[in-house]
């Protein structure tokens, strides 16, 4: 069996060299200066006027280069006697979430569950009560738990017993999976198909999180690994509902590259689904470190709070791109010599090649048996 290769990454392994208490202060200011430093209205990019960004190309350049194909889009359009009626996109990242209506608005369920998780005293009486306020939420829990995913020897009925019989975390991330699928739900089903595709990656990118923190012990990996995996890609729903085109062109140009989103995105959007996913986040009041797995998922170098927890989340998503699309027979399989995940959260990590190798074979059989979770949302 061959060594196993990791994708390389331009950020280096391990923490910033900022110190942890920094952290919430750095993060406060994040949109803001993004905010500052991005201020660029684009109403219309297209393929035949974009140029795709240098390795190092600096913000002022990707600034100006956007600022381009705006006024060459709009150049055109005026030449051709249209008039522009479509609402102007965001220029910012704090505008994009200002626009976000209602998945602005956490449910309070959901906020509930979160801190509970990050309560050393919470019970599963505290769980129980929460879920059970919610009779919805209570119901779609209780299907995923009787579900063969779980393989109960008997049906459950109540929170209670799902606690008994799965544990408190499962069922915490039972909430978790249910809620966000509602946050991931779009108004036509065009919109619908989309963002189900998009959940699906999401929840498979938290069984991955789950599993592979289970699988490195007295790491110090955070509780809220799951749910951080979960909404890793929170910030993607945002482009695709206020920056549809050059969303899109960006998701279509990455597909026909083959590219992962990340590294085709800034030749067609202002900023990254990352950085807007960890401005909703904080727009949430989320715990730090799910504001910075969110953030640094791509750069799990920067991460300076929690950088193994974002580096479970950075190998969590690459899992689940590898594994996640049974269909895709071209994909790697987890004993392959080439595995394309990001060397800088093996290295956060200290994962050898052998346990890589172990990692993704559990990860693929996981992704396998939670299809079955996904086919009843």
């Amino acid at each position: 069996m061959g060594k196993t290769r990791t994708r390389a990454s331009h950020a280096r392994p391990g923490c910033s060299g900022q110190p942890p208490e920094r952290f919430e202060r750095r993060v406060r200011a994040f949109p803001v200066k993004v905010s500052d430093s991005m201020a660029i209205p684009i109403q219309e990019v297209t393929t035949t006027t974009s140029t795709p960004p240098s390795a190092s190309e600096s913000l002022a350049e990707r600034r100006a280069r956007l600022s381009a194909q705006q006024a060459a889009s709009a150049g055109a359009s005026k030449s051709a006697g249209g008039v522009q009626t479509q609402e102007r996109d965001p220029a910012t990242v704090a505008e994009l979430v200002a626009r976000a209506g209602d998945l602005a608005a956490l449910p309070q369920v959901v906020m509930q569950v979160i801190h509970l998780t990050g309560n050393p005293n919470a019970s599963a009486n505290g769980i129980e009560r929460i879920i059970g306020s919610d009779q919805a939420l209570t119901a779609r829990i209780l299907t995923l738990a009787n579900s063969s995913y779980y393989g109960l020897p008997r049906r459950i009925s109540s929170i209670r017993e799902a606690v008994v019989f799965l544990g408190f975390k499962s069922v915490r991330n039972l909430a978790m999976t249910v809620t966000s699928f509602n946050l991931f739900l779009g108004k036509s089903d065009e919109q619908s198909l989309a963002r189900r595709d998009l959940w699906k990656h999401s929840l498979n990118a938290g069984l991955c999180g789950k599993l592979i923190a289970g699988a490195i012990p007295n790491a110090g990996i955070s509780e809220e690994v799951f749910t951080a995996a979960l909404l890793h890609d929170i910030g993607k729903m945002l482009m695709h509902q206020h920056l549809s085109r050059p969303f899109h062109l960006a998701l279509n140009t990455a597909r026909e590259k083959r590219a992962p989103f990340h590294e085709v995105e800034a030749e067609f959007l202002p900023f990254t689904h990352a950085e807007v996913g960890a401005a909703l986040a904080m727009h949430w009041n989320l715990p730090a470190v799910l504001v910075e797995a969110i953030g640094f998922h791509h750069k799990p170098g920067q991460a300076a709070a929690d950088p193994k927890t974002c580096a479970v989340v950075t190998l969590a998503n690459d899992m689940a791109n590898l594994f996640g699309d049974t269909s895709q027979a071209s994909s790697p399989g987890p004993d392959d010599d080439a595995l394309p995940v990001n060397e800088v959260a093996v290295a956060v990590l200290e994962i050898k090649p052998d346990a890589l190798r172990r990692i993704a074979g559990a990860c693929a059989a996981e992704l396998h048996a939670g299809s079955a979770l996904a086919s009843l949302m």
